[in-house]
């Protein structure tokens, strides 16, 4: 039998870590030996921090065999400094400390501890290439070092933007400054570069002058084989509300604060009955956001309308996915979120539940839940135009008629499998097989 290829996946976010960011990555390596590619991942080795998304049954995504090299990472020390500085009241003092001092992010911290094994691991395993996974930013500069002393081809993975990020807003201008640079260098070293949207390969491909032909996108998916045993039409609460559902993380800027006025103008003139309403809220929370949703939520007197679930294992997370009666997205308000396309939209769509989408309609976003008919649209930032689509869709599950007909053909084009064939021919097309 002839030997299968080998490509390096190095990545921050991996399992027992749970998240959003753990998803892409791990699928990819589940799926990349039915396309002729071993791969041998890098990852680090944890610290036990339950205290972030946890979730070790991502474990069970890990092919019985494949090689995972956990080396450990000083980044730690950062983390333990942040969370001290919001028990002792200097953490904006301390995330300024942070930022001005560590280029592109504290994660780099992981470098020291990585490089001197790193040689050693390319010749054991005859890795044909390197493929790295970002955020964070560091990641790419890690692929940029490695690529030179290790003289190997190299893939950049973005599974969401760099300087393009509608979260990202450096506060001192030099910071802002070498990331861009540092992203515009490890564009033009890498063999190829992934975007996760059609709006984000555009947007590295005009603004760092890259070639068009070494950029490629590949989108963020959805595993069917993490839906098996889930039926749609037999999962449900077991009560007479209506249940809105939120999975994933919140951060400043990226939160349920238009939603949830909305929700409370329209408890508040009888629009929507607050007996007959639930909303449900799942996802990693640091102290600081936690805080601050939950002070709003005590604000409006919402206490008892709004679920916290915690953070959930995956499966569990799709178990209540399939639960809603309407599945909650957002994005955040400003650069970049014309083309964000958050992870969870496509396990949003597998599951085949209404969607109300609080995202700019014209945005790669929309356009993936316009052409699957999915769901409604409705400005983040206008809470009108929120507590409308609200009503309408209370009005329909009132009626009974809160349903949608995806495009099934739409929704199958991010089956997790289909999109890691993708990647092994930009995989073979580094090593120089022509593309199948």
């Amino acid at each position: 039998m002839k030997a299968k290829k080998k490509v390096l996946i190095i990545a921050y976010h991996f399992p027992p870590m749970g998240g959003s960011g753990v998803q892409r990555t791990v699928k990819f390596v589940k799926y990349l030996r039915e396309f002729g590619w071993e791969p041998v991942v890098l990852a680090p080795k944890e610290f036990i921090r339950k205290k972030q998304a946890y979730d070790e049954g991502l474990l069970g995504d890990i092919p019985k065999g494949v090689k995972v090299i956990r080396i450990y990472t000083l980044d730690l020390l950062v983390s333990v400094f942040l969370r001290l500085s919001y028990f002792l009241g200097f953490r904006r003092l301390a995330g300024d400390i942070v930022e001005s001092t560590f280029i592109p992010d504290h994660r780099i911290l992981w470098l020291p501890l990585l490089l001197p094994k790193v040689r050693r691991i390319l010749k054991d395993h005859k890795i044909d290439v390197i493929y790295t996974s970002a955020p964070p930013g560091s990641l790419c500069l890690i692929g940029m070092i490695l690529k030179k002393i290790g003289r190997v081809k190299w893939v950049s993975d973005h599974r969401d933007p760099w300087t393009h990020n509608a979260l990202y807003n450096p506060k001192y201008h030099y910071v802002g400054r070498t990331n861009k640079y540092l992203e515009l260098k490890s564009h033009h070293n890498a063999d190829r570069v992934i975007a996760n949207t059609p709006g984000n390969r555009e947007k590295i491909i005009d603004d760092f002058r890259v070639d068009g032909k070494k950029v490629v996108t590949i989108t963020n998916g959805y595993d069917e084989e993490d839906f098996m045993g889930l039926d749609p039409y037999k999962e449900g609460f077991g009560n007479d509300k209506f249940n809105i559902v939120y999975t994933g993380t919140f951060y400043d800027g990226y939160a349920p604060d238009t939603f949830l006025r909305a929700l409370n103008n329209l408890l508040a003139d009888s629009r929507v009955s607050r007996e007959d309403t639930c909303f449900h809220m799942a996802g990693f929370l640091d102290i600081k956001d936690k805080d601050r949703i939950f002070g709003l939520v005590n604000d409006l007197q919402l206490d008892g309308l709004v679920n916290y679930h915690g953070s959930l294992a995956h499966r569990e997370s799709n178990v209540l996915m399939m639960k809603a009666d309407l599945l909650l997205l957002i994005l955040p308000v400003g650069k970049g979120s014309d083309s964000w396309v958050p992870g969870k939209l496509y396990e949003y769509l597998r599951c085949g539940r209404p969607i109300l989408a609080l995202i700019p309609e014209e945005s790669d976003c929309g356009d993936i839940i316009k052409s699957a008919h999915a769901g409604f649209i409705a400005p983040p930032g206008d809470v009108e135009k929120i507590e409308a689509e609200i009503v309408r869709c209370y009005t329909l599950w009132k009626e009974k008629k809160l349903a949608i007909k995806p495009v099934r053909e739409k929704v199958e084009l991010y089956e997790r499998k289909r999109l890691t064939q993708q990647l092994a021919e930009v995989l073979d097309s580094v090593v120089g097989t022509p593309l199948r």
